[in-house]
């Protein structure tokens, strides 16, 4: 009797375990992405300090203390981050945070990279010293669409300054690495096991910009057009010198809100200012230039003549709108701007 139990105790756990595995495959193999539009109101942010899970209201809860750099989504409840940001170092770990214990997992050591001509280089007076090699945009870390593999491009300096860069591909279930070197071999001659590549290049595929959150809706009276702010009858109800060159950039998920983009200004780095606008009344805004709780009114274009006082970005700066429920919630680099409400400051990068 006590054996024929057993075997039936056994039988229901074997069931049991045979009824979770396909569940756990199917996990598994979820594409990686932020938690979808309808998800929870609150964003997720990495630092020096750690990863910190933030209210729209800007207070801060910590998830796991340490250095979490350049977070990005696996699934709903796991992140993968970076351990500091010289990342030819050798000493920087891939890790996976879970945002429910705060455990972390090491997936991988990005490997040491030095130009094995370095000091020829170093000995050429017209050469300035190596500057490390660092993530120059946000959209250069990024991990394939399965969540199995992890995309790193690091440079000396921006895309248009570059003279060193390095692409990375990392298995993130073995913690493989294949490196690739986009520098003229006289510039630096790679470490073994680096290819050298004619120009940026990756195998991953993941390279690309991330798509911006579709909008829900496409019916508000007010468009934006050559400076112009147009109403549903297409006729136009303002127009203001201080817009002239404004374009429109990234719309919220609502639909509601337009990311204004002034003319690039080129140098080393590509500057332009931005504005929003507000679609359901064709108001423009400026987005507060330092850490208030406090909205800024819409901007009096009948009495505004001179250039207007605007955020300055650059075009690698991080900005974007984030999927969350029920809120058009914009990110520009530390700043998190909820239209009509406030803007906070956040400690560190926010997770994409």
């Amino acid at each position: 009797m006590i054996a024929t139990r057993r075997l039936a105790v056994l039988a229901l756990s074997l069931m049991q375990l045979l009824a979770v595995l396909p569940a756990l495959a199917q996990d598994e193999a979820k594409p990686v992405s932020e938690p979808a539009a309808g998800g929870p109101a609150w964003l997720v942010a990495g630092s020096q300090r750690g990863l910190e899970r933030w209210s729209l209201d800007g207070r801060a809860t910590m998830i796991s203390r340490g250095t979490a750099r350049f977070p990005r989504w696996r699934s709903a409840d796991k992140v993968v981050v970076l351990t500091g940001d010289e990342l030819a170092s050798g000493k920087i770990l891939l890790q996976q945070v879970s945002l429910s214990s705060g455990k972390r997992r090491t997936l991988a050591t990005l490997p040491p990279f030095s130009c094995k001509n370095k000091e020829e280089r170093q000995d050429k007076e017209e050469l300035l010293p190596a500057l490390p090699l660092l993530l120059q945009t946000q959209d250069d870390f990024r991990l394939d669409r399965t969540g199995r593999k992890a995309c790193l491009r690091i440079m000396d300096r921006n895309i248009n300054m570059a003279e060193i860069g390095v692409d990375m591909e990392i298995d993130l279930r073995s913690g493989k690495t294949r490196r690739w070197s986009f520098a003229e071999e006289e510039t630096c001659e790679p470490p073994p096991g680096v290819v050298i590549k004619n120009g940026p290049a990756s195998d991953c595929g993941a390279m690309e910009p991330d798509a911006e959150p579709m909008s829900a809706r496409t019916d508000y009276s007010f468009t934006f057009r050559d400076g112009r702010i147009v109403d549903a009858t297409d006729q136009v109800i303002k127009r203001a010198a201080v817009l002239k060159g404004y374009a429109n950039g990234p719309v919220s998920p609502s639909g509601r809100w337009v990311v204004l983009y002034g003319e690039i200004a080129e140098g080393d780095y590509m500057h332009r200012g931005i504005l929003l606008f507000d679609r359901s009344d064709g108001s423009v805004h400026q987005v507060p230039m330092k850490a208030t709780q406090v909205w800024s009114a819409a901007i009096d274009l009948s009495k505004t003549r001179k250039h207007l006082s605007v955020l300055d970005t650059v075009t690698e700066d991080d900005v974007r709108w984030l999927p969350i429920a029920d809120a058009d919630v914009l990110v520009v680099n530390f700043r998190v701007v909820v239209p009509g409400a406030r803007l906070f400051m956040v400690r560190g990068e926010v997770a994409r």
